[in-house]
């Protein structure tokens, strides 16, 4: 795209400054579009690349709209410029103007630059509700990357436009079944049948009990981010397309509470969700109960090339390698855990743990007399075995005390319920905000949990080499 002109400049007040497409001043002049992203250098990253990922699409809309007016002024139609200047435009003058942020797009543009993913989009003087609604609705079908929603002042208006075509919509289906009535044929099936619906049926059937599937479900949930629900039969190339662009425009992270983070979704994320859609649209494919077929390439609409989603920033500190604790940070780490913590740092070094292996960790699998964990990874499929240090053995030992004799897993709750992935992510959190009391600092060298895993991987590496690396993760193929 022409916009690439890749670095941000920063001004002398410490504001980063992005210059991207071209749009209207008020005197009706058309310049190149600054935006303001703030002096932080990770926000104004963030926002650099919803920006990007903005434009391309006004681009594409854009192009798309000139060729349906093109289309309609040479069958004889009319076009005005604005009902401000109800002056005809000429098939020459359309066809040669520039691409631009319309006021819609400068609008999201607006949210775009405070790293935000959604974006309110103001009525116009005297619209109808149901021409604003439709309006919301294709700027939404146009920016699957964003959520577009009505000001307070304009909700009023956009809920009874919601609700006149929602009456049209009952009408159109009764019509439907009247139609097939008259014809002796049976309406088809898909009607009524919706995406969400079928998210939320594919969500249930992959819990199944399993830690694993409930957090299938839950990412399977999250793809409603991405798409309006829409009948089955809608779900086309585009829309599935319209999921890859949402998640590979990488929107906002938010926290537990809600709030937001002021980082877009990590790269690893973006494939979570992404995988996950594939795996929800073979499903559907196949399902008795939805008669929905997968269009054509569909799953490739549903791929994307991660290593090119990463941000400059990103990618310069990928010449340092992995992210890992240094001894020094473990320990400090040390010094300041519980026992329980303990506990999991032993299992994470030791035996290349993180969340998913240490939770579904059984008794069976740690022998007692060599004092090894054998056993096959989940994930992988490739068997791994062991041998405990000292202190893993006494911290396992210290554990037992408190297990519950009628679990075959070695992780449960004084209460006797199994340890879950937000438990130790918890006990993680609380572990960083001891520290950082303790050592009043920021604790900026602090890492997610699965990083003890890759602390101890690259400390296997420079003792040895990749391969024996790859062993100790459990990594390849049986």
């Amino acid at each position: 795209m022409s916009y690439r002109k890749s670095n941000l400049s920063r001004r002398a007040d410490g504001q980063y400054l992005r210059t991207i497409g071209k749009a209207y001043n008020t005197g009706g002049e058309l310049k190149p579009k600054r935006f303001l992203l703030g002096k932080d250098l990770r926000q104004a990253e963030a926002a650099n690349l919803l920006l990007e990922r903005l434009w391309d699409l006004v681009v594409q809309d854009f192009e798309s709209l000139r060729q349906e007016d093109l289309a309609y002024l040479k069958r004889g139609g009319e076009l005005l410029r604005s009902p401000q200047d109800p002056v005809p435009v000429t098939y020459k003058e359309r066809q040669q103007e520039p691409v631009h942020w319309s006021r819609d797009y400068l609008q999201v543009a607006e949210a775009a630059r405070q790293a935000r993913t959604t974006a309110s989009v103001v009525r116009k003087p005297k619209e109808k509700p149901s021409a604003y609604v439709k309006r919301l609705d294709r700027l939404q079908q146009a920016l699957p990357s964003f959520h577009i929603t009505a000001p307070p002042q304009d909700q009023d208006a956009a809920s009874r436009g919601r609700g006149l075509h929602a009456a049209n919509a009952r009408d159109k289906a009764q019509e439907a079944v009247e139609s097939a009535r008259v014809a002796q044929t049976s309406v088809p099936r898909q009607l009524g049948q919706t995406l969400y619906a079928a998210l939320d049926a594919y969500a249930k059937r992959v819990i199944n009990g399993r830690e694993s599937g409930k957090v299938e479900a839950a990412t399977a949930l999250r793809l409603k981010q991405a798409i309006p629900d829409m009948d089955l039969g809608e779900l086309g190339y585009s829309a599935l397309e319209g999921i890859q662009r949402y998640w590979t425009a990488r929107p906002e992270a938010k926290l537990r509470s809600g709030k937001s983070s002021g980082h877009p979704i990590s790269i690893a994320t973006v494939d979570r969700h992404l995988s996950v859609a594939r795996r929800f649209v073979r499903w559907l494919d196949r399902s008795d109960a939805y008669k929905w077929e997968m269009p054509r390439h569909g799953l490739e609409a549903l791929q994307a090339n991660l290593q090119r989603l990463r941000t400059e920033v990103e990618v310069s500190k990928l010449r340092s390698g992995a992210l890992v604790f240094s001894v020094d940070q473990l320990t400090t780490l040390w010094r300041h855990a519980t026992d329980t913590d303990r506990l999991f740092v032993l299992l994470g070094l030791n035996a290349a743990m993180s969340h998913a292996e240490i939770i579904s960790l059984r008794h069976d699998e740690v022998e007692s007399a060599t004092q090894t964990i054998k056993r096959i990874r989940g994930k992988s499929g490739v068997y791994g075995e062991f041998a405990l240090w000292p202190e893993t053995q006494a911290a396992l030992a210290w554990w037992r005390q408190f297990s519950t004799a009628s679990s075959d897993l070695v992780l449960n709750t004084r209460e006797g319920r199994p340890y879950t992935r937000q438990r130790i992510a918890n006990q993680w959190a609380a572990l960083y905000k001891r520290i950082a009391r303790a050592e009043q600092d920021n604790v900026n060298w602090w890492l997610p949990f699965k990083h003890l895993r890759k602390t101890a991987a690259q400390f296997v590496r420079d003792a040895s080499d990749g391969e024996v690396a790859g062993v100790f993760l459990s990594h390849g193929h049986l």
